[in-house]
């Protein structure tokens, strides 16, 4: 078939649409991945055979990789004897011819099941991530408990990764999507997220690019993904974090401790723990080294990761490895760290930064206690001169929306446009709840709609706040003096100072006299 084919047309592979059928989902990707070209010859072909019915989540599957892997409509050629593929393919404008080729498709004996309009989210089976505590989750935007075995909660310091890939929890998730259910603890920040709100989730085949093609979704887990806090230990004491998260708040948690002898308040073990929870002698560490071959995806978080040993060590071992050239890495920073090993990021496949910035200026410092803004600014643009020198290094802004930063979002984004960053987005912060969009006065509401509205043109994301806002609960702001007030006293600060709108909408102005 193939000489016959040679003779016509310009081409390196051709694949049967039987033979898509009856192999693992996988199959299709990485029979076409080898042969992604920039610039294809105008006479080249990727060329689709099929002289028998298949189902229509075969046709869908393959318009479905061909457009993940970016390949131009014009460079596909379907031939066929079937009445329905010719239909599909030309209503998705691809050229069709129709003929019957001589002999038997090679068949496998697979019944892969296709990840359709993306139905199935990647992460329940492209690995999970990691607590600071070593508690795993299938992602860090998984809202509920931490996952178990049994009954009995998963740790990366006690289990290989493969008894977490296997696990009862992992594999009910996986029933789930299977099933067309959607999972509770999926709903909240991902499958039922706020209009306009850029999920993990709808964003994973951008953030799994590498990884996601290769998935078998008939299968069970794969480790092709890690994602994880891999320490609490952090620089800064941010308003909207939590003790989980930052070693910086988790003492200042311990401020408050009315116990004489601070060590022997239960809070202290487990908010001291976390300072060096995956720490460089566990089984985690262990168990990476095992799995390093496989792992084609990183994403690491904080804390701040770029403070973290560990984390350098690592990244730096798959660099010295040359296991980098195969690897997607992702870097969530408060932006107030640049080491060295930054200037070799570039040896990676690609590399995503995402920095932490929520606002500017004092409004910053205010918001990321114990930043200063000036070096965060020298070190976003030393981030911006990588992405110029190197284009497979992008830069985004993960931006944490709040109470505290929504007046001020206009004047945030107008800054952020001097920068060469590949896109921004919005997270809404739900708790601390007392600072979430979720709880606004009336003064605060209207104000934020009436300023927020003027910029929707301009920044269309401002859509996904403007919603947040309008369907806010009206509370009388008390909570959040309050907690406004126990953070000014405690760190020596006056919110007014920084933020003198939102603290009078929020009644703040008035608390604080």
């Amino acid at each position: 078939m193939l000489e016959l084919l040679r003779k016509v047309y310009n081409f390196d592979i051709a694949i049967a649409l039987e033979t898509v059928a009856t192999n693992p989902s996988s199959f299709l990707y990485k029979q076409l991945k080898p042969f992604i070209k920039e610039q294809y010859p105008n006479d080249y072909k990727f060329i689709f055979v099929n002289n028998s019915t298949v189902q229509d989540t075969v046709l869908t599957h393959v318009l479905e990789t061909l457009q993940f892997l970016d390949i131009p409509k014009e460079f596909i050629l379907v031939i066929t004897n079937q009445e329905n593929s010719k239909l599909f393919f030309e209503s998705n404008s691809i050229e069709v011819k129709q003929s019957t080729l001589p002999g038997e498709f090679e068949k496998g004996t697979h019944v892969p099941l296709f990840n359709i309009d993306n139905k199935l989210c990647p992460y329940v089976w492209a690995g999970f991530h990691v607590g600071p505590d070593g508690r795993m989750k299938p992602c860090c935007d998984y809202y509920g408990d931490y996952f178990q075995h049994d009954g009995e909660y998963l740790n990366v310091n006690k289990n290989t990764f493969q008894e977490i890939l296997d696990s009862s929890d992992m594999k009910l998730l996986r029933s789930q999507f299977r099933k067309g259910i959607d999972p509770e603890g999926c709903k909240k920040n991902c499958l039922s997220a706020p209009k306009g709100k850029s999920t993990r989730y709808s964003l994973s085949k951008h953030k799994l690019q590498n990884v996601y093609g290769e998935i078998d979704w008939e299968r069970e887990g794969q480790m092709k993904f890690l994602n994880g806090h891999l320490s609490n230990l952090c620089n800064l004491g941010c308003v909207i974090c939590e003790p989980l998260l930052s070693s910086t708040v988790a003492v200042e948690e311990l401020k408050k401790s009315k116990y004489k002898n601070v060590k022997q308040d239960p809070k202290y073990k487990e908010l001291q723990i976390n300072l060096n929870s995956v720490n460089s002698d566990s089984k985690f560490w262990r168990e990476l080294d095992n799995h390093i071959p496989e792992i084609r995806s990183f994403e690491l978080l904080g804390g701040e990761p770029l403070l973290n040993k560990n984390v350098i060590k690592l990244i730096q071992n798959l660099v010295d490895s040359g296991h980098s050239k195969k690897c997607m890495l992702q870097v969530v920073s408060n932006g107030t760290q640049f080491p060295s090993i930054c200037d070799e990021l570039h040896k990676f496949e690609q590399v995503f930064i995402h920095l932490s910035i929520d606002n500017v200026g004092e409004k910053f410092e205010y918001e990321r206690y114990l930043s200063k803004w000036d070096e965060v600014e020298k070190n976003i643009h030393k981030f911006d001169d990588l992405t110029k020198n190197h284009q497979h290094i992008k830069l985004h802004f993960a931006v944490a929306v709040s109470t505290l930063n929504s007046y001020y979002l206009p004047e945030l984004l107008t800054y952020l446009d001097q920068y060469n960053y590949d896109s921004y987005y919005f997270g809404d912060v739900y708790t601390p709840e007392e600072i979430s969009l979720n709880n606004l006065t009336l003064e605060a509401k209207n104000a934020l709609i009436n300023k927020l509205s003027k910029f929707v043109e301009q920044f269309p994301k401002l859509d996904f706040v403007l919603n947040l806002v309008e369907n806010t609960n009206l509370v009388d702001g008390m909570d959040f003096c309050k907690f406004i007030q126990e953070k000014d006293n405690m760190r020596n600060l006056n919110f007014m100072n920084s933020h003198k709108e939102i603290a009078k909408l929020m009644g703040y102005s008035n608390f604080n006299n």
